[in-house]
């Protein structure tokens, strides 16, 4: 497996399964610890698709950590876990969808669909149970992604940078949640003229 193909944070999902497979004493890495890894930092692009998809990730990864404590363990041996048979699938899977999007590295959520279409797997049985299909998993990634490609080794990290790194006022207003503004009519009026300009049309 040439881990150079994936995204550095693919890369570190399955470096990471890899030793989860170690600790947990198991012979070889499954779907299930990539997986657990995927969703261990709680800003990647995997937990953001379970936000929009109103899941909790939390709950999920309790359900994983369950499962991996099921799977048997091997004792005695020092030999690095090796890639089990849905494992190399879904890996081969996840490069030719990468190479559908005309993306150059396997990204992190490219692999999460993937892994969301293994039928009979936890993750598949996750979803259908709650009512979410594979295809509701791939729309919620292409609208993370929008018009972005990986084409670099960290492209995660430009999918809705807006959204990661600032907050969207807009909508926080639609929800009622922002504070009313009193006594600074003149200012509010100002903003609104300069934002109207055609030019020049920077509040800040």
């Amino acid at each position: 497996m040439n881990l150079e193909k994936f995204t550095l944070k693919a890369q570190e999902a399955i470096i990471r399964a890899v030793e989860l497979a170690h600790q947990h004493k198991h012979q070889a890495f499954a779907p299930e610890h990539i997986l657990y890894a995927l969703f261990e930092d709680k800003k990647s692009v995997s937990c953001r698709v379970f936000g929009k998809l109103g899941l909790n990730v939390d709950e999920f990864r309790q359900n994983i950590d369950t499962h991996l404590k099921s799977l048997p363990k091997v004792f005695g041996g020092t030999t690095q876990a090796y890639a089990s048979q849905a494992t190399a699938d879904v890996l081969k899977q996840a490069k030719d969808k990468a190479n559908q999007l005309g993306d150059e590295y396997i990204s992190s959520e490219v692999l999460l669909y993937r892994l969301a279409e293994q039928k009979d797997s936890l993750f598949f049985n996750y979803l259908a149970k709650r009512g979410i299909a594979p295809e509701d998993v791939s729309r919620v990634v292409k609208e993370i992604r929008g018009s972005h490609k990986a084409d670099s080794q960290s492209a995660e990290n430009t999918y809705q940078a807006l959204e990661k790194f600032g907050r969207d006022l807009t909508e926080i207003a639609k929800k009622g949640k922002l504070d009313p503004v009193i006594g600074r009519d003149n200012e509010i009026r100002r903003l609104m003229q300069v934002l109207s300009r055609r030019t020049k049309n920077n509040p800040v």
